[in-house]
């Protein structure tokens, strides 16, 4: 799964509440200095059925994924 994307994604523009919000209710990331990043929040439920959603989608046209198992 993945774990961030861009200010200006797509996901970020329509689902803003998937996304990690920061102490002052902003959008942010956990790691801090990548700015240019927004980290998603998989507290949210519906991320996750929106994930496997997008996941299922990408199986039909890709060989595999990499992907982390911690958060």
């Amino acid at each position: 799964m993945y774990n961030h994307t861009s200010h200006d994604s797509v996901l970020f523009k329509k689902h803003p509440e998937f996304f990690y919000r920061k102490e002052d209710d902003s959008f942010g990331n956990r790691c801090g200095d990548w700015t240019d990043l927004l980290d998603l929040d998989y507290s949210n439920r519906e991320l996750w059925k929106y994930q496997i959603e997008t996941l299922v989608q990408w199986a039909e046209i890709v060989d595999g994924f990499r992907a982390s198992t911690s958060l």
